[in-house]
């Protein structure tokens, strides 16, 4: 969802660039704060909810026309690198986004 978000905002021509806000157990994808559909189901909004699921920090990245991400929320850049935790019952890993580039891995 946040490459998605990327690369729609990248080949956006408008000034409403795409966001995915990062809410505890879910995740969003809007455009300029509006729902979109999802790219594959077709449906509305573009999000998952989990029950057995955390995310942390939470907050709003936006990408602007190039890709370069802002942060709101609890969201802060740490040296030039985002990391949100994934947590699964006793199991957790990081994803990790770039501040100049937006490249999340």
């Amino acid at each position: 969802a946040i490459r998605y978000a990327q690369e729609k905002s990248m080949s956006n021509s408008g000034a409403a660039n795409y966001q995915i806000a990062i809410n505890g157990g879910s995740y969003r994808v809007t455009q300029a704060g509006v729902d979109i559909n999802h790219p594959v189901s077709g449906t509305s909004p573009y999000q998952s909810n989990w029950t057995n699921v955390a995310l942390a920090p939470t907050g709003v990245i936006s990408f602007d026309g190039y890709g370069v991400p802002t942060l709101t929320g609890a969201l802060v850049w740490a040296g030039n690198q985002e990391i949100v935790s994934v947590t699964v019952g006793a199991d957790s890993d990081n994803v990790t986004i770039e501040q100049v580039t937006g490249f999340t891995r």
